[in-house]
């Protein structure tokens, strides 16, 4: 029996349930969206890239993401094609046996995501999106010497605008033809992603549009050079990308939500990105300092929860000057959230520049930092390390190390406080009231939300 990989295919919850008897999916259920054809949250290529980067140590990446791929294709042809399927189980077993268990786990977790990924609608916002290739050129996988060549999206989309003949194309479908497509060198199939793109154009493309596909990296060089031009979309402008998320919509989507309630200047642009991330590019002209952003988003926050009863996270990238560096801020805007919800699930305004120390440790293996993190808290530091005691020290930092700021805010006595930081440097060596200690600390203790499910050594 095929192990670790899971996956409901049906849409029909009354259907049989899958051949194979499997464990709980990675991927928490959630409810079906109109533009959603997976019943799992819907990942990013950023964290599909992270986790195949985390799982490949000591493995050639190439041959990992080769084996993530037959593994999963014998998985699903295993509960729906009985045919021949002991040679698949068998040629799956000896893919799965060269992987330690953890390594195993993740091939299961990483397909599942990239299986959600690619059941969800192939394009947001009108934009088609080669989700496949953007994965597999991150990975650095699309080289010369790995003997891949791919063709980059916005070439193949060139391709099909020069190749193909909308109004042929859209009479052919409005006859019931069958539309075919000869891709002699179909890879990751990015050019027929571009014609099936190409061919349902019926619209002129609108300044947000091209807003839309420069951030997702569709446009580039010259033809982002065009389309700038001849929508008189500004060159050369200080900018900064900030991305709204709301997450409880139901049957409204978040643009509708912040569309009226977002004060945006003449040359500010927001963008519907999908059902629940908004875009506002920023002119900075006006703008002083970062704390300036941030008292924006937070006086927008409390604006859309005093009307609509919403909660809305929000992600700041750093300032660009050209139109085609503010991918690198949408890319940051993004990264901050991803980082920030984990080191600061407090928050809900999370700046990127302001995140180096957290961005550092989210680059780190989570064996490396659970080999780290255990060397401080383990089983012999279990009772020091209490929830009274942590609950202190992180006071003690959040007051930049004032004792007697400290102890006024925990409502105890300077003695109290002072005695609680001294059974911390006879147990650890570390004394906190120390610059270069309570760094020291400060970082193990972080790597605690990256180490995964590692246990702590003893």
């Amino acid at each position: 029996m095929t192990p670790f990989f899971f996956f409901d295919f049906t849409l029909d919850k009354s259907a049989m349930p899958p051949v194979v008897t499997v464990p709980e999916s990675p991927c928490p259920k959630v409810p079906f969206e109109q533009n959603n054809l997976c019943p799992y949250p819907i990942p990013k290529t950023d964290e599909i890239v992270k986790d195949i980067e985390r799982a490949a140590y000591q493995v050639d990446t190439f041959k990992f993401v080769s084996d993530l791929f037959e593994c999963g294709a014998i998985a699903i042809s295993n509960q729906v094609d009985h045919f021949n399927r002991d040679e698949r189980e068998e040629r799956y077993m000896q893919i799965i046996k060269t992987y330690q268990p953890d390594q195993q786990k993740s091939l299961a977790e990483i397909f599942a995501k990239i299986y959600a990924l690619l059941s969800s609608v192939v394009y947001d916002n009108g934009v088609f999106n080669d989700y496949l290739g953007e994965i597999f050129m991150r990975c650095n996988l699309g080289s010369k010497a790995a003997g891949q060549f791919f063709t980059p999206y916005n070439v193949s989309s060139l391709m099909a605008r020069c190749l193909l003949d909308s109004d042929r194309l859209k009479k052919k479908a409005e006859k019931g033809k069958i539309i075919s497509i000869n891709d002699p060198a179909c890879g990751g199939g990015g050019m027929l992603i571009a014609a099936l793109d190409h061919s349902g154009e019926n619209r002129t493309e609108s300044s947000s549009d091209v807003y839309c596909r420069a951030l997702r990296g569709d446009l580039m060089g010259s033809e982002l050079e065009a389309l700038s031009h001849e929508h008189q979309l500004p060159q050369e402008m200080d900018r900064t990308v900030m991305l709204f998320h709301i997450v409880q919509t139901e049957n409204e989507c978040a643009y509708d939500l912040l569309r009226d309630i977002t004060p945006v200047q003449d040359k500010d642009v927001l963008l519907n990105m999908d059902r629940h991330t908004v875009v506002l590019i920023k002119e900075m002209t006006d703008v002083e300092t970062i704390d300036d952003l941030h008292q924006f988003a937070q006086a927008l926050q409390e604006t859309l929860m005093g009307e609509t009863a919403h909660q809305m996270t929000v992600g700041i990238g750093k300032m660009r000057r050209t139109i085609d560096e503010l991918r690198d801020s949408y890319n940051e805007a993004r990264r901050a959230i991803e980082v920030g919800r984990i080191f600061k699930p407090e928050e809900s305004i999370y700046i990127y520049s302001r995140l180096i120390l957290e961005r550092f440790l989210m680059e780190l293996p989570q064996d490396i930092s659970a080999y780290y993190h255990g060397l401080l808290f383990n089983r012999k530091n279990q009772r020091l390390f209490n929830e009274e005691m942590l609950y202190t020290i992180e006071m003690f930092f959040k007051k930049d190390l004032n004792l007697s700021d400290t102890a006024r805010q925990l409502y105890i006595h300077r003695n109290t406080l002072v005695y609680r930081l001294d059974k911390v440097q006879r147990q650890t060596g570390l004394d906190l009231r120390s610059f270069d200690d309570a760094i020291t600390f400060k970082i193990l203790m972080e790597l605690k939300k990256v180490s995964g499910d590692k246990a702590p050594r003893k």
